[in-house]
């Protein structure tokens, strides 16, 4: 019987530790996100919290990437998406939805995506995808350029954490010096 409790221990601490021991305080790790995503308000001041009926979400989200080959020539566009975390699915099959519409950007070490007031608020993703670990949602940011699909396998990404009307930013967010890439919506892509 000592045994059995000493091994479902020890199973229990390498279940643990591959779920959240990356020090983010996650219970899961996503191995396809690459970067992290910096988020601003209007005025270009980093926002690590906010009202889930805020629209835009965030005016701006700026991935500390630099946009890979081709993802990174002219017509370049990045998107801002949030998806559901769920307990014992991969997070390459966890659902979710657009926060923006598909924005051009100007500097490829900035991929940037905005919001608008046209788009989803935090809410209304939250109807249809109800965050049920732990009130997390990770947002991520999509690349695209003419002639080559969306860039999906590999992203920026940021974790937030919902608690009634309230979002907050999980962890660090990166210091980007200058700020959001200047950005213009793209005739309503998705």
């Amino acid at each position: 019987m000592r045994a059995h409790c000493i091994f479902a221990a020890a199973a229990l601490a390498i279940t643990v530790t591959a779920c959240g021991g990356d020090g983010s305080g996650l219970p899961y790790d996503d191995r396809e996100s690459v970067g992290q995503i910096a988020l601003f308000d209007a005025q270009s001041h980093p926002v690590t919290k906010g009202n889930v009926n805020d629209k835009p979400f965030v005016t701006y989200a700026v991935s500390d990437q630099k946009a890979p080959q081709p993802y990174d020539q002219p017509g370049r566009t990045a998107t801002l998406l949030a998806f559901l975390p769920r307990h014992g699915v991969n997070p390459t099959d966890w659902e979710g939805d657009f926060m923006t519409l598909s924005t051009t950007y100007s500097d490829a070490n900035r991929p940037t995506a905005r919001g608008s007031t046209e788009n989803a608020s935090l809410a209304e993703f939250m109807k249809v995808f109800h965050p049920e670990w732990d009130g997390l949602i990770q947002l991520r940011i999509y690349l695209g350029v003419p002639g080559a699909p969306a860039k999906t396998d590999r992203y920026a990404s940021a974790n937030i954490r919902v608690n009634g009307d309230a979002w907050s930013l999980v962890g660090d967010m990166p210091n980007i010096p200058d700020g959001p890439a200047s950005t213009e919506p793209t005739g309503g892509t998705r």
